[in-house]
């Protein structure tokens, strides 16, 4: 270690010391208890905390919390079922996709059909029409007998 560097990490300890003592000298006791206090709720974070039940009517006054581990087990499962999900919305989707071309393609093949059998319709319509106009001349003759 060069001179420089060693000036620089003695200062700042020297920095970090006078801090410690500072803080440890205006209301040690206050620090020590909010230490202690983050220490307990970072353990329980981790652990769990049981539910607190009244010890006189055995009703439960706050619900257990579980511990970092069941909750990350919670969460797993539910991103694999988000993922289950995911994979289902994009299998229909496909299957939609695939309905939609061949409705389209269905429309596309009907007007087709359309098409190619209006000349006949339109031959059809008239040799009916011809035929209904022989059948009411017919009518309209009186009968010869």
């Amino acid at each position: 270690m060069d001179s420089v560097t060693a000036t620089i990490a003695s200062g700042g300890s020297a920095v970090v010391a006078a801090g410690v003592l500072w803080r440890a000298t205006r209301k040690p006791r206050r620090w020590i208890q909010h230490f202690c206090h983050k220490l307990d709720r970072a353990v329980d974070d981790v652990v769990g905390v049981p539910a607190v039940i009244h010890p006189i009517t055995g009703e439960e006054l706050a619900p257990a919390l579980p511990g970092i581990g069941a909750r990350t087990a919670s969460l797993e499962a539910a991103v694999q079922t988000l993922i289950a999900r995911d994979t289902a919305i994009k299998d229909i989707r496909a299957v939609a996709d695939h309905a939609l071309d061949v409705a389209e393609q269905t429309r596309a093949d009907v007007r087709e059909h359309i098409e190619r059998c209006e000349p006949s319709l339109g031959v059809i319509a008239d040799k009916a029409l011809g035929v209904a106009a022989t059948a009411q001349q017919q009518q309209m003759r009186p009968a010869t007998a």
